[in-house]
């Protein structure tokens, strides 16, 4: 017997250990049971190696197997060869590509090995196949007389980007909002049960939808809608200051409106004319016009404007055709509203005339109602605006002053 485990020929050579004395050998075969049988020339039996992997006497070599009356004349059967090709392959493992899963899910990894073939996974379990939902580099191991094989497969978490309803929003009584959920998602459902991508709401809430895809990845949003309870911001017109001949007890003035800024729709009304349209007759003296702005929500703000009319007291009254226009607001940003208000002016020529006497703005215009005169490209401070018709003529003094 000679030990075939060990690694060099002298090694092997040296191993040799008797077991018996055998004339007329023929030769030895490795049966399909893992045993090695001979036979010798007319003998009624065969021998037989029962544990050919044992040291020494251990191999247990007999002649156990009782062939009479036969004998042995020629030899065993060439057909008997041993253990099937098919059983010295290298086991087959196949973990598959790379796999990304959504979180919270699980795969469950299969090798396909033979069942006749042990595998070991990379925690030291034994298990046909292993469960994962971390992610990570999985392998598997496995052996046999051929040698050893091994795979492995990476699983990687999916980046969720299923769904995103945006920032909360502030709601204005009348509105529709539509809230969407995008196209992502292979199915849907909303707080109120609906499974469409889009949700259309019509008042203040707390909103939520669910997402997931038919891989099982799921992913869920919310969205706060709170009316909107923030006043208006209101910018109230200048005031109106002007002069009047003696003797004169209301004007008819058409006031600027507020400027209004707010996330909603809005409603103004002054407290004079109880209407968004402040014009009217508006008599002599101080008349503080408030103005009440209101959205949609009812938030309200207000604001107040001041219109003062003076009649002048000089020896010299003013002709009729000057006392007819009026400028407001003065002091004023730099937009002055030249107003006639007897409606007896036709075409009038205006000059406006800086301290040194340089004219600074000129036109001519067929005056009906009111013109809008802007100095906001000039500097502030003083101007003059020199007026003349066909029959009179004047000068106002215009204030510029930022605001």
């Amino acid at each position: 017997q000679f030990d075939l485990s060990l690694t060099t020929a002298s090694q092997i050579s040296n191993s040799k250990t008797y077991i018996d004395n055998i004339y007329s050998l023929e030769r030895l075969l490795l049966g399909p049971n893992g045993k090695i049988y001979n036979t010798v020339f007319f003998e009624p039996f065969l021998r037989v190696i029962n544990n050919p992997n044992e040291l020494g006497i251990n191999c247990n070599y007999s002649g156990t197997i009782n062939l009479s009356p036969a004998s042995n004349n020629v030899s065993l059967p060439k057909f008997i060869r041993g253990q099937r090709s098919s059983d010295l392959n290298l086991p087959i493992l196949s973990l598959g590509p790379d796999q990304t899963i959504c979180d919270g899910l699980t795969t469950v990894l299969d090798p396909g090995a033979n069942a006749d073939f042990e595998i070991i996974w990379q925690d030291g379990s034994t298990d046909s196949t292993y469960t994962a939902w971390l992610p990570g580099t999985y392998w598997v191991t496995s052996s046999n007389e051929c040698g050893t094989v091994t795979d492995s497969i990476t699983i990687s978490l999916e980046e969720l980007n299923l769904v995103d309803l945006g920032d909360d929003i502030n709601f204005c009584v009348g509105d529709n909002i539509l809230l969407d959920a995008g196209t992502t998602g292979d199915y849907y459902l909303w707080q109120d049960g609906s499974n469409n991508p889009t949700l259309v709401v019509t008042e203040a809430g707390n909103y939520w939808v669910d997402v997931s895809t038919q891989a099982g990845c799921y992913e869920s949003d919310s969205i706060s809608i709170t009316l909107d309870t923030e006043a208006p911001v209101v910018d109230c017109p200048l005031d109106i200051d002007t002069i009047v001949p003696f003797g004169t007890t209301e004007v008819q003035l058409n006031p600027f409106q507020p400027m209004v800024t707010d996330n909603c729709s809005y409603t103004f009304v002054n407290d004079f004319t109880n209407t968004n349209d402040a014009t009217a007759n508006y008599p002599v003296g101080t008349t503080t016009l408030v103005w009440t702005v209101t959205d949609a929500n009812g938030n309200s703000t207000t604001c107040d404007m001041d219109i003062i009319i003076s009649v002048n007291t000089g020896t010299e009254d003013i002709d009729a055709q000057s006392a007819s226009l009026i400028l407001y607001p003065n002091p004023s940003n730099g937009l002055f509203i030249l107003e006639e208000t007897h409606n007896n002016i036709n075409d009038i020529q205006l000059t406006v005339f800086d301290p040194l006497g340089r004219s600074v703005h000129q036109e001519s215009v067929f005056l009906q109602g009111k013109i809008q005169i802007d100095l906001t490209e000039q500097a502030t401070g003083v101007y003059f605006l020199h007026w003349s018709t066909s029959e009179s003529s004047g000068t106002f003094k215009l204030i510029y002053e930022s605001r």
